[in-house]
């Protein structure tokens, strides 16, 4: 498609994979401009471990981004200076500005789609609208009907339901990234002709290249925020009826710390790690486990298979896709802890069975690149650039 044509703005105050996104449709000539927080020109202003983020570079031209960088600002402010409440209303600021500066900026460039992420797509839809743009969101997350709900005020989280709930009445298309997050939204009523599938890759610097042949008890691994809805209260409570040949490693930042009061004996809490950090756990690891209530992939579960690690996952966890039980890993059903504590008895009891099934899990997941990424969401929005109805699963 020629440049005169490219008409997809890209909108996210954060990262996620938005400049994966980004970078696929600039290279497929789709891309109009990125509108951001914070791009490569000034990512120098955020602490080093930010900055080294390899998904905040954008690797864009400087006309492709737009940076609006009154959203990190405030919310790096808040968190270092100010407490919990006060933090929560300078987020919600900061986001509506960012909201309002993006919808500015799709009325004067007038594209032909605005795909924006799920929590801060209201307004950019109502702009999108406003020009006859087609508005497309880029849907991380399940359906809130089917999140558990989060530790916050009820006002705050009836708000945060009541914006998305908006968000997917703007939305003219959604783009998930597993089975799991599309039978949620089908399951709320949003016709599946409105959906599609594209996996996400995997971020390499995450990766082991190498397995590290480890004695003593079979180390078990959670990557992820330390949060109900991550299962993490699940998980410890599977643990405590397992037997002394497996230790648990929990690494993540710690958002529910009163989850950790009592901890059986043989858990070891890290926080959160750096992606060198990752990269030694995974090499030492004998399993991954990722007991998420609700959740719309889980890239951990992909980096730890690219690794060379046979992973558990919870029937609600949308990287269940890649996993086949019995050649690469497990499935229990969610929110069960007892099936998950016979899970991890089964998967710790032959050490040879694990190294196996981590070679298979190795292969298996050979095609979560971000590569391949780029390549089945370069066809949906050519496909919805040509007025087509777009696949539901982008092969």
């Amino acid at each position: 498609m020629p440049e005169h044509d490219a008409g997809v703005m890209v909108v996210h105050p954060g990262v996620q994979h938005s400049r994966e996104l980004a970078r696929a449709l600039q290279n497929g000539g789709l891309l109009k401009k990125l509108v951001t927080s914070t791009d490569d020109r000034l990512t120098r202003l955020l602490p080093r471990s930010m900055r080294q983020d390899p998904r905040r570079w954008t690797g864009l031209p400087g006309s492709k981004v737009c940076s609006v960088g009154c959203y990190e600002i405030a919310v790096r402010i808040g968190s270092a200076l100010f407490g919990s409440d006060l933090t929560q209303r300078m987020h919600e600021w900061a986001l509506d500005q960012f909201g309002r500066s993006a919808a500015r900026r799709v009325r004067r460039e007038v594209p032909r789609i605005v795909a924006a992420f799920e929590g801060g797509a209201e307004r950019v839809f109502q702009a999108a609208h406003w020009c006859g743009a087609l508005a497309v969101l880029e849907a991380p997350s399940l359906h809130p009907a089917w999140q558990p709900g989060a530790e916050a005020p009820q006002d705050e989280r009836r708000g945060d339901d009541a914006r998305k709930a908006r968000e997917l009445e703007l939305a003219d298309h959604l783009v998930v990234l597993s089975t799991v997050a599309r039978d949620s939204y089908v399951a709320a009523g949003i016709p599946p002709e409105r959906i599609s599938i594209v996996p996400p890759g995997v971020w390499t610097d995450r990766i082991a290249e190498r397995r590290e042949p480890v004695q003593g008890p079979v180390r078990v691994l959670f990557v992820g925020n330390v949060k109900r809805a991550k299962g993490v209260d699940l998980l410890l409570a599977a643990f405590r009826t397992v037997g002394p040949g497996a230790t648990l490693v929990i690494a993540g930042a710690i958002v529910e710390p009163h989850l950790l009061a009592r901890l059986p004996g043989h858990v070891e809490v890290l926080g959160k790690i750096d992606a060198q950090g990752l990269r030694s756990q995974y090499a030492r690891a004998g399993l991954l486990v990722l007991p998420s209530r609700a959740d719309g992939f889980g890239m951990v579960v992909g980096e730890a298979m690219r690794s060379g690690l046979p992973v558990v996952v919870s029937s609600a966890t949308g990287a269940r896709d890649v996993v086949v039980p019995g050649r690469n890993g497990w499935i229990f059903p969610s929110g069960d802890a007892s099936a998950l504590a016979a899970v991890l008895e089964d998967a710790i009891s032959d050490r040879m069975r694990l190294r196996d099934m981590g070679a298979n899990a190795r292969e298996d997941s050979a095609g979560l690149t971000w590569e391949r990424y780029a390549e089945r969401t370069v066809a949906l929005y050519r496909a919805l650039l040509a007025g087509a109805r777009p696949p539901q699963v982008l092969e």
